[in-house]
């Protein structure tokens, strides 16, 4: 009888940071959240150093006035 192994499909970056800020809104608390926010506002830098999960609303709130945002996630980072 052959056994069968299953793999894992590779998780996507932005699957990884979902499940690294388990699927919390890194922002507000909210659960549930599925946005991955690049905190640099570029889209090539995927390091998982510059990425969060926000919330919907927190997303649309995020992307209004950039520069604030960015110092605020980059300060809260430490």
């Amino acid at each position: 009888m052959e056994s069968s192994i299953h793999k894992r499909k590779p998780l996507s970056p932005e699957q990884q940071i979902r499940e690294r800020d388990a699927y919390i809104c890194q922002q507000c608390g909210a659960i549930n959240s599925r946005h991955v926010h690049h905190i640099n506002y570029d889209k090539k830098d995927c390091r998982p150093l510059n990425l969060i999960t926000l919330c919907h609303a927190c997303n649309n709130k995020v992307n209004k006035d950039r520069g604030a945002w960015t110092w605020r996630f980059v300060m809260a980072k430490g």
